[in-house]
């Protein structure tokens, strides 16, 4: 079964003249999103971004860990919309992360 991941862009550079660039911090975001998926055991279909530039450069960060091409990337440029999505086939589990175990409340001190 197909399954939809939506990973948003990575910090833009806030406090700057053009905040829709990645700042130093969101390209180690976008990378290390990239790294971990590469480490899963996922079969990439699809990779779509907006069109703002730090989402495409978020797509782009990812793909360069999966070791895909740049020319790999869709872009959704005609849509209003500011959620990149990328299309995953993976087996089950194959992403989460293991939970820690669920503590129960201390009972009351009387």
């Amino acid at each position: 079964m197909g399954v939809l991941l939506l990973l948003r862009h990575g910090q833009g550079s806030m406090g700057t003249s053009d905040y829709d660039q990645l700042s130093e911090l969101g390209y180690r975001q976008a990378r290390s999103a990239g790294a971990r998926l590469a480490r899963a055991d996922l079969s990439i279909g699809q990779v779509w971004s907006g069109a703002l530039a730090r989402q495409q450069d978020t797509a782009l960060a990812v793909l360069a860990e999966l070791g895909r091409p740049p020319s790999d990337l869709r872009t959704d440029v005609g849509s209003t919309s500011t959620i990149p999505a990328m299309s995953w086939a993976r087996t089950p589990g194959a992403i989460r992360s293991p939970r820690p175990p669920r503590r129960r409340p201390a009972a009351p001190c009387r």
